[in-house]
């Protein structure tokens, strides 16, 4: 509630494009976007960096889908299984019609990983390649537990499948919650619930928070802001004080 999720979505934005090595010149990116200037990009930078703790590669559940749907269309595309160490030795049969089931189940469980991971409470409780494979498992069951026996070698127990795929489970009922794909009503009717919730977050927003662009002017020319804040804070903690030991009396000795 201290900073603008809007704001700090450009940001965030912007950051990603540098990480992902698909750069963009800043002025042409603030054009892209409606009301926003370069330097209002720029005025949660450093505050973004430290709530990121300067770690810009972050592992994504994305990163893990296209590795993971690559690797099953190698296994598709030639006539062998992913079994580690034992490749010749009686590979375990490929689903029916598996390289067209790849492609379909990539697409719908990208739309899991953009709406409904972020919209639960999934990156609280599960890791990035668990996170993925649940998406997978959402679309494709059958697929996503050939591959989870696929990388088990024979002599794995059957106990670790099985809490594989309980956790896989876990985090594909949380997933189910949001559902991606929803009518263009269904959208409209969330964007109108979202217009009061936005005017109640920008109420109960920090005021000397609001202009970042201004406070980060004038951080930058030294005019004292920072001093004038800690200034107010204790002088209000000082008049609080004050006015418990009115109440009460002073501490006892």
């Amino acid at each position: 509630m201290t900073y603008s999720p809007a704001d700090i979505l450009k940001t965030a934005l912007f950051f990603a494009t540098k990480t992902e090595n698909h750069y963009f010149r800043l002025t042409k990116f603030a054009e892209k976007l409606p009301n926003t200037k370069a330097e209002d990009v720029l005025a949660l930078e450093f505050i973004l960096t430290q709530g990121l703790r300067f770690t810009f590669d972050v592992r994504h559940p994305f990163r893990a889908l296209e590795g993971a749907v690559m690797e099953l269309l190698a296994i598709a595309k030639h006539d062998f299984a992913l079994l580690p160490g034992n490749r010749n030795e009686n590979p375990l049969p490929k689903p029916h019609n598996m390289e067209k089931r790849i492609m379909a189940a990539h697409g719908k469980a990208r739309e899991y990983l953009k709406i409904s991971a972020s919209l639960t409470d999934v990156y609280f409780h599960f890791t990035p390649s668990q996170i993925m494979m649940a998406s997978l498992f959402i679309v494709d069951r059958e697929l996503v537990e050939w591959y989870v026996s696929s990388k088990l070698p024979p002599t794995a127990a059957r106990d670790l499948k099985l809490k594989l795929l309980s956790t896989i489970t876990s985090c594909a009922k949380m997933l189910r919650a949001v559902n991606p794909f929803r009518t263009d009503e269904e959208v409209a009717t969330e964007r109108k619930e979202m217009k009061p919730l936005g005017r109640k977050l920008n109420k109960c927003r920090n005021p000397e928070k609001m202009d970042l662009v201004a406070l980060q002017r004038a951080k930058r020319e030294g005019d004292g802001v920072d001093e004038k804040v800690i200034k107010k804070r204790k002088m209000e903690r000082e008049k609080v004080a004050k006015e418990a030991e009115d109440l009460f009396g002073p501490d006892l000795k």
